[in-house]
């Protein structure tokens, strides 16, 4: 009896934590970037400036232009989206990002992303948690 009481213990405490490794408005970033600094430093290829945000959560400030489902083995969640500058930039200029939640409603407006650093060749933040 114990364990189980130990085993529900736990499990409600990793739940009410995030568990699963998803991010909310209240985690604490490690660094706020802007989006023209995580562009140059994905653009520099500097293997050494990009390992020190490795895994690090960046809070970022955009515009989703746009999001779709990401249901596929290799991807880290549910959704991906575009977060720009503004709507009007290019694809090339926006940061891929990764979360559990549909951004749909949020497509064209002015929101804080919070996300794991992942460097695979491209510069994405995983486990996003959108405000």
């Amino acid at each position: 009896m114990k364990k189980i009481t130990i085993i529900i213990g736990a499990a409600f405490i990793i739940t009410s934590c995030g568990g699963g490794g998803g991010l909310n408005k209240d985690s604490k970033a490690d660094h706020q970037m802007e989006l023209t600094a995580l562009d140059a430093l994905d653009a520099s290829n500097d293997q050494a400036a990009i390992g020190k945000y490795d895994d690090k959560v960046i809070e970022v400030k955009g515009v989703i232009k746009s999001s779709k489902e990401a249901k596929h083995a290799s991807r880290p969640n549910n959704y991906s989206f575009y977060l720009c500058t503004t709507a009007a930039d290019e694809d090339t200029n926006c940061l891929i990002c990764y979360t559990d939640k549909d951004p749909s409603a949020s497509i064209g407006k002015p929101v804080t992303v919070k996300g794991k650093f992942s460097y695979a060749g491209v510069i994405t933040l995983v486990d996003c948690a959108v405000y």
